[in-house]
């Protein structure tokens, strides 16, 4: 690792946790790092390169080991808990380890919980191929088994260039802290390129909070932006009424800010236009209503 004025020489797996160990947000007035550590199980893929990464920053972001693949996505259950403000991310290594975080990335992706998913791809020179476990497709060598994650996640990239995480990275987190559509975002790490150098900003390591969610033009941010729009429309239509009613849970958590934004503790309470509303939660919704009430 080497640095300029304005630019440090990073690999591109460097790149890519120092970036997240220099987000934070606010929650309660209180600063805390966006993503609280990960959990990983090392192989073939992302032992080398990323491996080494994270045990430099191991005080930042915390690593756990894994039992197994599977459960290490059920992460997701962090976000849950945080109110979607915050999350983790998994790393697991290619081929077969990574196939067994499909389950996981697609209940996070159905209920909208924001996970990172960090996984080992195939050498993208093809100078050693096949690997070990590697998917041997003759006809199309393009095709791995991470191409099977574009089904279930909200954001999937793979990165070919080390100067691919400068747009990327941005992306995937405004992706993984999008109110209205939310969900698992993976990248795809070819096991040559994680180890590639390259002179990267020092501006993108800045400490920071979140990106906006409109990050993206053309990649349907203005859609759901205006879907936000609309949930709050009715929001507005529903309490100039006697009362509203709010369903937390599932995909249809509160359409008024002040109910969603007060943690969800109360299943009745004043809204923020003056006027009582009731909430109702559904079943994904229980964790965020309190015992008795």
């Amino acid at each position: 690792m080497s640095q300029t004025q304005d630019t440090i020489r990073l690999t591109t797996a460097q790149a890519i946790i120092r970036y997240l160990a220099s987000q934070f947000i606010e929650i309660d007035g209180q600063e805390m790092r966006l993503c609280g550590g990960g959990f990983g199980i090392f192989g073939h893929g992302n032992v080398t390169c990323l491996g080494e990464a994270l045990n430099g920053m191991r005080e930042e972001l915390p690593l756990y080991r894994g039992q197994n693949e599977q459960s290490m996505g059920f992460a997701a259950a962090y976000a849950k808990t945080w109110l979607r403000q915050r999350f983790m991310f998994c790393t697991a290594s290619a081929a077969p380890g990574t196939t067994n975080l499909l389950t996981s990335a697609a209940l996070a992706h159905a209920n909208r919980l924001p996970v990172l998913l960090l996984c080992g791809d195939t050498f993208l020179t093809r100078l050693p191929d096949p690997v070990l476990q590697q998917l041997e497709h003759y006809g199309n060598p393009a095709l791995g088994v991470n191409d099977a994650f574009k089904a279930v996640t909200r954001y999937w990239d793979r990165i070919t260039h080390p100067a691919q995480v400068i747009q990327t990275l941005p992306a995937a987190l405004a992706t993984l802290l999008d109110p209205a559509d939310c969900g698992p975002a993976f990248l795809g790490l070819p096991q040559d390129v994680q180890g590639w150098a390259y002179d990267y900003p020092t501006v993108l390591f800045r400490k920071e909070g979140p990106p906006n969610p409109p990050r993206q033009p053309g990649f349907g941010r203005s859609q759901r932006g205006s879907r936000a729009s609309e949930n709050r429309r009715k929001a507005d239509d529903h309490c100039r009424g006697r009362c509203a009613v709010f369903l937390r849970g599932g995909r249809t958590d509160c359409l008024c800010r002040s109910a969603s934004d007060s943690g969800g503790g109360n299943h009745r309470r004043p809204c923020e236009h003056g006027v009582g509303s009731s909430a109702q939660h559904r079943a994904a919704g229980r964790n965020r209503v309190k015992f008795r009430q």
